[in-house]
């Protein structure tokens, strides 16, 4: 039997089709695997060093992991660094602030610290579905908030 090259050609896009939606359809489980990404979200006040805003790295540890965690979540130590800038409103004042958000995390209990100026800051949150964790640091303050 005769195959002709027209349909050879639409057979083998026909699997190639196939064998990317297989693939595509692999990377997520159907139970909104994605929707579970938990994050911290970080801002911090400090005071400018000679007057400069530096980066600060806030360490991300973890303290006892939930089981069970999304496939895409950290479950071991990070940095997230914080990129501080001078406040438009801040006039002559020594004053620094940035925020960013953290890698997707495994839930669970972490700690945050941050090595400001004044000294490390630091608290520990619990990070769990459906409720947003935000760690303020303040330079002065002896915990984050």
């Amino acid at each position: 039997m005769k195959v002709s090259r027209s349909f050879g050609r639409k057979a083998m896009f026909g699997v190639a089709t196939l064998a990317t939606a297989l693939a595509l359809g692999a990377c997520e489980d159907g139970t909104g695997a994605s929707d579970t990404l938990l994050t911290a979200s970080f801002k911090i006040d400090s005071i400018s060093q000679e007057g400069v805003c530096d980066v600060v790295a806030v360490k991300v540890q973890p303290k006892s992991l939930l089981p069970n965690p999304p496939k895409l979540s950290n479950g071991k130590m990070f940095y997230t660094e914080v990129t501080l800038a001078k406040p438009a409103d801040a006039g002559d004042a020594p004053i620094c602030r940035g925020e960013n958000s953290s890698i997707p995390m495994s839930p669970g209990t972490w700690e945050f610290t941050a090595p400001l100026p004044s000294g490390p800051v630091s608290c520990q949150r619990d990070v769990v579905p459906g409720a947003p964790v935000v760690v303020n640091f303040k330079d002065g303050e002896p915990t984050c908030t």
